[in-house]
């Protein structure tokens, strides 16, 4: 059976709200509350991505990503002038005082994050040097549409159904729901820790190779 998809999630919501066709325009950004309101607290497994790079010094601001729209955090970010094959460099943030902004870098090897936009790299970086960009991501209200699906309603839609029903309250005029819906949106979140947890200890642990005989 396939997963669960986000249109099916928002009728579900219009149905356990049980006041009709009022809300349909109302549940998608309700629900897109309650998803920014988990990934604002925890950075889950399943939203984990990978930004590939490559500097080019004939660029305005080589030394300057944009950063995704998605961005949220950084997780790991390693540079290589070898393409991998041979030398890699670990890149720490730094604060801003270590980046001389006007001059269009600096000679601190590491990187800055400027306004959740910009990531700054080494003025002393190479051209065609490569990079790799791990970051947690958020989940953008454009991706919750229509037939689409995430891997957090796939393990957190208790927690999704509490929540929602908890941010519709004032709206609908039903100050008893954020009480009503706690229980339900605790024991969700607990829920969908266990499946992260589940999903981090198995990448630990994992191995390539299959089994031994």
């Amino acid at each position: 059976m396939s997963d669960i998809t986000w249109q099916e999630f928002f009728d579900m919501v219009l149905l356990e709200a049980n006041k009709g066709d009022t809300l349909k325009d109302v549940i998608p950004g309700k629900v897109f509350q309650a998803v920014r309101s988990l990934e604002q607290n925890w950075s889950y497994k399943w939203n984990e991505k990978l930004l590939e790079f490559q500097i080019d010094q004939t660029l305005d601001n080589p030394n300057i990503l944009e950063l995704p729209e998605d961005f949220k955090s950084v997780i790991t970010l390693n540079i290589s002038t070898s393409d991998f094959s041979s030398c890699m460099d670990s890149l720490q943030a730094l604060d801003p005082e270590s980046f001389a902004l006007s001059g269009g870098g600096s000679d601190a090897w590491g990187y800055w994050i400027q306004n959740v936009r910009w990531l700054w790299l080494p003025n002393g970086i190479q051209d065609k040097t490569r990079g790799f960009l791990w970051y947690n991501a958020f989940t953008l209200k454009s991706e919750m549409v229509g037939e689409r699906t995430s891997p957090i309603l796939k393990y957190g839609q208790e927690a999704l159904l509490g929540l929602t029903m908890q941010n519709l309250a004032a709206f609908c005029r039903e100050p008893a729901w954020r009480e009503l819906y706690g229980p339900l949106t605790e024991l969700g979140i607990k829920t969908l820790h266990v499946a992260e947890a589940e999903l981090r200890r198995a990448t630990d642990t994992g191995t390539l190779g299959g089994l031994d005989g």
